[in-house]
């Protein structure tokens, strides 16, 4: 110290050394004389917390170092390493790290053959209180997430050797400023969420500390480390304080005097003079205060004075954190970062409780965040009119926030996209008049809309009478409808039309009469036949044409024969005219029904001309008409029902592949079981 200074009075003399200490230009040979004193006048310690509090000196907030507090000391190295080591059973290796009092070991310990860490104080003449305190506390907190103590002894100077386990991994405030660590040493790519897990740990440890009375003061990032196996450990307990005396051996609340902490994290209470006003609440502040860096990258509370930094936490309404941090995270940092100790959480339990519920939320949200995605993909697809692109975006949106509200039932944010993405998605399909689609998509909304509705039930009636009437033209005019019918129809009077035709050509009857009775007959057995399957025949409009063009036609052929038998007219000639009827009769069938069938009536054209200019024709003309006939019509049913089963394959193959498909409508199987 400069010779001014000595001739001060001691008053001022203190005075200027604790400034000097609080501004970090005390030179080290002068701070270990000062940790002898502040641990054994409290009155000097007292007066530190005054200086430090109302100090205008500039106090660089440098929470870069882990030892950064107003209770550390600048380091210093070793003097000396521990000697003795068999003597003791630890073999000292190098230094893992150094503080204001203490110094910390790699050691091997000899009885169980394993690494360790030793804690020692720095010289035989630095105070042992502290160092022995902190091993005090720390024996009587045996946690998972808490570094346990092995073995206190001495070496052969008398200063304590605390022996603690050996950590092995990495301090949790580098991670915190290094993502990609975090993804390549521990495989989370997410680093928020791995934060906030690491934070859960965290208030398991002072939940587990404040069950037995005691109070951590230093929770922040530095003070925390993360083992090569996942492992989370809150170290350094040198500020602990006991606030329920249940011990007389640790230090309490009660007895403590001054602030103590890293104004960084320090919550309002432990800037004050008078530390009673410290408890659980406290490491609650600071647990939101680890929290905040977490999210910011950077501490909480900064200034160039420790009253810049007091000022700045009584003058703030709320805690600033990035823009984008999700509302309940800062609802948390808030709640936590209260300056009245009572609008804090309750317990670091009740903090710990939240975040889980966030990370539990978190996947929420992230469900949300890609059903959002899905939903900007439906409104392009369907701008660009790719209905199909359109169709999957909605349904991968939907089943997005279904499965956010699943997971979160009171995310009232998933549920209000889920009903706008409904919204939109109906309005885009009754745009293109497909009411069904839009009355499914509606079923997804909790919330639904009445006056889209109202609109889907008005298109769906709309469409209801249109497929009606689109059905009733479809089935008049599809000839796939019955054709199965018609095949039988055809077999059963084919057969017995050529057998006839062929009996009569080989040897033509005397009068007309055997014809006009064999034709009543047919024209019967017809009509019954009809009857029996009128669902099909007679309710399909070219099933109607066809079964009127038959009858019309043997009706015309059943009153000339019997015209001829009224005039006994020569039954060659009758059976030429009658060829004559059937050729006009199949033409008038091609117009209206079927063009296929125009051969037979060509057929029948020229054996009307050949058989009148050559009566004896009618043995040959006769048989091949009614095959001709016959066959024609099979030809053509055979063709219908190939296209009928290829519509079915197609049909199949399109539910196959889990499209809607509307087979056309097929005669009834039971029908054709009967007729066959």
């Amino acid at each position: 110290m400069k010779d001014d200074t000595l001739q001060q009075s001691p008053a001022a003399r203190d005075d200027a050394v604790l400034r000097a200490f609080l501004a970090g230009r005390l030179p080290a040979e002068d701070i270990v004389a000062l940790e002898e004193r502040l641990d054994q006048e409290p009155a000097l310690l007292r007066r530190l917390g005054e200086l430090g509090r109302d100090s205008v000196e500039l106090v660089e907030l440098d929470t870069r170092l882990p030892e950064g507090g107003l209770s550390r000391l600048p380091s210093m190295s070793a003097s000396q390493k521990p000697r003795g080591s068999y003597d003791h059973g630890l073999e000292i290796g190098d230094v893992l790290g150094e503080g204001g009092m203490g110094i910390v070991y790699a050691a091997n310990q000899q009885s169980l053959g394993r690494k360790v860490a030793v804690k020692t104080v720095r010289s035989k003449k630095t105070p042992t209180a502290a160092l022995l305190e902190e091993a005090l506390i720390t024996g009587q907190l045996e946690h998972p997430n808490i570094v346990p103590i092995h073995d206190i002894t001495l070496d052969e100077e008398g200063r304590p050797l605390v022996v603690y386990k050996r950590i092995e991994g990495r301090a949790w405030n580098v991670l915190v400023k290094d993502p990609m660590q975090i993804a390549e040493h521990y495989g989370a790519w997410n680093a928020l969420e791995w934060h906030l897990g690491i934070l859960v740990q965290v208030c398991q440890a002072l939940r587990f500390a404040h069950s037995r009375g005691i109070v951590h003061r230093d929770v922040k990032p530095a003070n925390v480390m993360i083992g090569a196996f996942d492992e989370v450990y809150l170290l350094d307990w040198g500020l602990a304080l006991s606030f329920d005396n249940a011990d007389e051996r640790l230090p309490s609340v009660q007895s403590a005097t001054g602030m103590a902490g890293t104004p960084a994290y320090m919550a309002p209470e432990q800037f004050a003079e008078d530390p009673s006003g410290i408890g659980p609440h406290t490491d609650v502040y600071l647990v939101g205060a680890t929290l905040y860096e977490c999210i910011a990258g950077h501490p909480p509370q900064s200034g160039e004075t420790l009253r810049d930094v007091l000022d700045a936490i009584e003058t703030r309404a709320q805690v600033d954190l990035p823009e984008g941090t999700p509302d309940e995270l800062v609802q948390i940092v808030n709640r936590a970062m209260a300056r009245a100790p009572s609008d804090r959480y309750p317990s670091v339990q009740d903090l710990r409780s939240a975040l889980e519920q966030f990370l539990q939320h978190r996947g929420s949200l992230e469900l949300m965040e890609v059903a959002d995605e899905r939903g900007e993909i439906m409104s392009a697809a369907q701008a660009r009119e790719d209905e199909e692109t359109a169709e999957r975006a909605f349904i991968e949106a939907a089943f997005g926030y279904r499965m956010a509200l699943d997971v979160w039932s009171a995310n009232d944010q998933a549920r209000e996209k889920l009903t706008g993405l409904v919204d939109e998605r109906v309005v885009q399909l009754l745009d293109i008049h497909a009411p069904r689609a839009a009355q499914r998509a509606l079923a997804l909304s909790d919330a639904v809309n009445p006056e889209l509705a109202d609109e889907v039930e008005e298109a769906l009636e709309r469409e209801r009478i249109e497929r009606a009437r689109l059905d009733a033209l479809a089935q008049g005019d599809d000839r796939r409808v019955g054709h199965r019918v018609r095949r039988t129809l055809v077999i059963i009077l084919g057969a017995a039309w050529i057998a006839w035709w062929i009996s009569v050509g080989l040897d033509l009857p005397d009068t007309p009469v055997p014809l006009l009775t064999t034709t009543l007959v047919f024209w019967v057995f017809g009509i019954a036949l009809i009857m029996r399957v009128r669902q099909q025949m007679l309710h399909v409009k070219r099933n109607r044409y066809i079964t009127w063009n038959v009858h019309a036609m043997l009706t015309v052929q059943l009153l000339w024969l019997a015209a001829a038998t009224l005039k006994q007219y020569r039954v060659d000639h009758t059976i030429t005219t009658l060829m004559l009827f059937w050729s006009l009769a199949i033409a008038t069938a091609a117009i209206t029904v079927e063009t296929r069938i125009l051969p037979t009536a060509v057929f029948y054209g020229l054996g009307f001309l050949l058989c009148t200019y050559e009566p004896a024709w009618l043995a040959w003309v006769l048989p091949l008409g009614a095959v001709c006939l016959i066959t024609n019509m099979m030809i053509i049913n055979i063709s219908i029902a190939r296209q009928a089963a290829e519509a079915e394959r197609e049909a199949a193959a399109l539910l196959a592949r889990g499209r809607s498909v509307r087979p056309p409508p097929m005669v009834d199987d039971e029908t054709d079981d009967e007729l066959e």
